[in-house]
């Protein structure tokens, strides 16, 4: 059993798409998906799976692979930085 969301208004009796019913590789019939209700279009189910195609793109993967690496980038260059300035100090308090 196939489960699809409909992201636009149908109306009863519009096409929807076919279904091709195979058994051991042959084709045996192919049936036409036709609306057995008027339904109409859910916002919020429409906002979900723009989200989920968002979130599931290779550039927003992209992206957030090249974020995580500049954070952690500037995390250790924060760290090298004070640990570089520490030393200077120290050095400075020991000389006088």
């Amino acid at each position: 059993l196939a489960k699809f969301a409909v992201s636009f208004n149908e109306q009863k009796g519009d096409f929807i798409g076919t279904v091709t019913l195979r058994y051991a590789d042959k084709e045996l019939q192919t049936i036409d998906l036709v609306a057995a209700e008027t339904v109409e279009r859910s916002d919020f189910a429409t906002v979900i799976s723009k989200g989920e195609d968002v979130l599931t793109s290779p550039w927003f993967k992209i992206i957030t692979l090249v974020v995580v690496a500049l954070v952690v980038l500037y995390i250790v260059m924060l760290v090298v930085y004070n640990v570089k300035r520490s030393r200077i100090k120290a050095r400075r308090r020991h000389h006088r």
